[in-house]
């Protein structure tokens, strides 16, 4: 059956005022106000020895790579604001760590920032990227939150601050980007 004019005509009219109508919110939502930017640096600290170690091997690699492809580890880190391992507790850093290079000592983190204490007692960051062993800061995406942090997209920043070989602790810092919606 073949269409009038006028009915083509008043499609054609109805579909236009729909695009009309949302490019006119979309540019609205454009003049909304700023995004909200925190940033803030916490510290990691990494127990190695037993009986209070806070990571551990769960997946040895069956290669004969001296990269160790494969090893697979879980953590669990204690957050602190402060670079003492002894400053207040203010959350865990808990994740995954996968050896991911068969050529490089990198590895694959996949990881969740739980804040315990503070403002942000009971919300949470999800991290994901890798630690290149060769690089002296590390990046990390920061690819969702909870609760406080709900819809926080941005990035974070690592580095390795110190490492007692006598007591098997080692520190990290961890400076966070975030915007929330």
């Amino acid at each position: 059956m073949a269409y009038s004019p006028s009915i083509f005509f008043l499609l054609s009219t109805k579909l236009f005022l729909i695009l009309l109508f949302a490019h006119t919110h979309v540019k609205a939502d454009l003049n909304a106000a700023p995004t909200p930017q925190l940033t803030f640096q916490l510290f990691f600290h990494e127990y190695s020895k037993p009986p209070n170690a806070t990571i551990i091997k769960v997946a040895t690699s069956q290669s004969n790579s001296s990269s160790r492809f494969g090893d697979i580890d879980v953590i669990d880190y204690k957050v602190t604001n402060g670079q003492n391992p002894d400053t207040l507790e203010v959350g865990r850093l808990q994740g995954i760590v996968v050896r991911a290079s068969t050529t490089a000592s990198d590895d694959h983190v996949s990881a969740t920032l739980v804040f315990s204490n503070g403002e942000w007692n009971r919300s949470s960051l999800s991290l994901l990227g890798t630690i290149k062993a060769s690089e002296k800061v590390n990046e990390f995406a920061i690819v969702g939150g909870t609760r406080m942090l709900q819809f926080a997209r941005g990035y974070a920043q690592f580095t390795f601050v110190s490492t007692n070989a006598t007591s098997g602790i080692s520190t990290g810092a961890l400076k966070v980007f975030i915007s929330i919606n």
